[in-house]
């Protein structure tokens, strides 16, 4: 860990003697950018990367957002971000080859894992969790901490922003027993004839008739079970999320991907 983190601390070091020689030393400034250039190489080639423009511009990234006034004062933070970042860079590009043999050995880690009845057994840490109720899978999620996400999904008196999974089914109950859409903003003119709601997740959460379906989803997760894999890369969280929501079948049911 040392040893990186006096590769970055050299190459803040070149970046600032850059600066420096744009100024007063005008003559000197294409050496010191050539030996800028090259203290970044080290820091990839450390972390067995090849040296690309894009990862020369993420590596360039976290300078220039730590620069005030010309001058990039070295923390520690500085140096554990970039670490942090350039070991996910480097785990996503080894699995890149092989990306179909890696999602089906996180299938197989998932479903051939612990059943937990308890929520309290599940571990505060990165990784994708699946609810499941009546041994059927529910939903998938991903999150930094597996624990207090999923008391989230069941606590009582969470709202929207948090029983999101809850709010989504309560949502999709009430525009059928009422016979309407809800849309977050009116998309046209005809909304009203075509029964289209515009209103805002909160607006509907305070509505006297979405209320007790709301608090009725939350009581029917409240005694899900539940599995889960740690998976600390968030890229990877993120790519892995979709592909276990398609093979357990809670997508297109309870998982969307769509955009907003």
């Amino acid at each position: 860990m040392e040893a990186i983190k006096e590769l970055i601390k050299k190459y803040i070091e070149n970046y600032n003697e850059y600066l420096d020689s744009t100024i007063e030393y005008p003559d000197e400034a294409e050496d010191d950018y050539i030996e800028f250039q090259n203290s970044g190489k080290e820091i990839l080639e450390y972390f067995g990367l090849s040296q690309t423009e894009k990862l020369n511009t993420v590596l360039y990234s976290f300078i220039e957002d730590s620069c005030f006034e010309k001058k990039v004062l070295f923390t520690d933070k500085i140096a554990n971000k970039i670490i942090q970042t350039m070991e996910k860079l480097k785990e996503v590009q080894q699995n890149e080859a092989g990306f179909g043999s890696y999602f089906n050995e996180k299938y197989d880690e998932l479903i051939n894992s612990e059943l937990h009845n308890n929520k309290e057994d599940l571990p505060n840490k990165p990784g994708i969790y699946v609810l499941y109720k009546n041994d059927n899978a529910l939903y998938v999620g991903r999150t930094n901490k597996i624990r207090e996400r999923v008391q989230y999904h069941l606590r009582p008196k969470s709202g929207n922003g948090s029983a999101t999974f809850a709010f989504n089914l309560a949502k999709e109950e009430y525009e059928r027993k009422y016979n309407v859409t809800i849309k977050k903003r009116r998309t046209s003119k005809d909304d009203d004839s075509q029964n289209i709601i515009s209103i805002t997740r909160k607006k509907l959460e305070k509505d006297k008739n979405f209320e007790p379906i709301f608090d009725a989803k939350k009581k029917y997760l409240f005694d899900c079970k539940f599995r889960f894999i740690e998976i600390k890369n968030d890229i990877l969280q993120t790519m892995l999320e979709p592909y276990l929501a398609y093979k357990l079948g809670t997508y297109p049911i309870n998982n969307t991907f769509e955009n907003h």
